[in-house]
């Protein structure tokens, strides 16, 4: 029972064990490294979006504490 099979079964099931740990540790580094990515390019969105949130402010800012004449024509100007 335990003769040549088992020998044979041992080995087999440390190179599957091998393959498959390595496998596993390739997996997480591919989704770390995914993750990463997802940070860097969602950080820049940020940055774009705040650059956009900004320049509306000013023109809020600007047409409210606009005098009524300069705004109207800027409007008909538009």
């Amino acid at each position: 029972m335990f003769g040549m099979e088992s020998s044979h079964f041992m080995v087999v099931m440390i190179v599957a064990v091998s393959i498959g740990g390595s496998a596993y540790m390739t997996y997480l580094k591919t989704r770390s490294d995914e993750a990463k990515a997802r940070q860097a390019t969602g950080g820049e969105d940020l940055r774009r979006e705040v650059a956009d949130l900004k320049s509306r402010v000013k023109t809020l800012e600007r047409i409210v504490t606009d005098n009524e004449h300069q705004l109207s024509k800027e409007i008909e100007r538009l």
